[in-house]
């Protein structure tokens, strides 16, 4: 959420400069740096066996609940190509760590 007040600052500045550079009758903006969007989160749902998921998605958060055995292939809502896995740290698969990796 912090990049949303930095992004507005750098739409606003973009816009200044392609006024004046209009104004004058040509201009270059150079531009340096990243516009970041806020990662997944991931959450226990109610049941040990699930996982809650919230990403953003066209510009708003979506949560989905979504159950550990079907994570690896399960298709994450997200503006982002998210690929999810899950690592048990015991036989009873009581334990888990969950990787988000994104492409």
């Amino acid at each position: 959420m912090k990049s949303i007040p930095s992004t507005l600052a750098l739409c606003a500045a973009a816009f200044v400069f392609s006024s004046h550079a209009e104004a004058s009758g040509g201009g270059v903006v150079h531009f340096r740096g990243s516009i970041v969007e806020a990662p997944c989160e991931v959450t226990q749902a109610a049941t040990a066996s699930r996982v809650q998921v919230s990403c953003f998605q066209h510009g708003k958060v979506t949560e989905q609940t979504i159950p550990l055995n079907i994570l690896k292939t399960h298709a994450v809502k997200s503006d982002a190509p998210v690929a999810m896995d899950v690592h048990y740290l015991n036989p009873q698969k009581t334990l888990a760590v969950v990787t988000l990796r994104y492409n």
